[in-house]
């Protein structure tokens, strides 16, 4: 059986306007999900509906760095998106 890639994304938002946006397949991943999950499977029990996270490739550039407030959205196009506000913790 053969996953099928996903492709993903990250924005955030500061302001009212966005000050990062970038994207990734997983197509680009060097190994196969079939690999990955295999690995994981040998020595862990794995929930219905999981997902390998495999830091995705989206690389924040320093000048948009989060700070407190801004709203950062992630989102893998064949699932959904997960979007949440950045603030400090002490």
């Amino acid at each position: 059986m053969s996953i099928p890639y996903l492709d993903m994304s990250c924005a955030i938002t500061r302001n009212g306007g966005k000050t990062f946006e970038g994207s990734i397949s997983t197509a680009r991943l060097h190994r196969k999900f079939e690999t990955l999950t295999e690995y994981l499977l040998r020595a862990n029990q794995v929930p219905a509906g999981w997902a390998p996270l495999t830091g995705t490739g989206i690389i924040v550039t320093e000048d948009a760095r989060l700070a407190p407030g801004d709203t950062v959205a992630i989102r893998v196009a064949q699932i959904g998106e997960l979007s949440n506000t950045a603030e400090t913790v002490a």
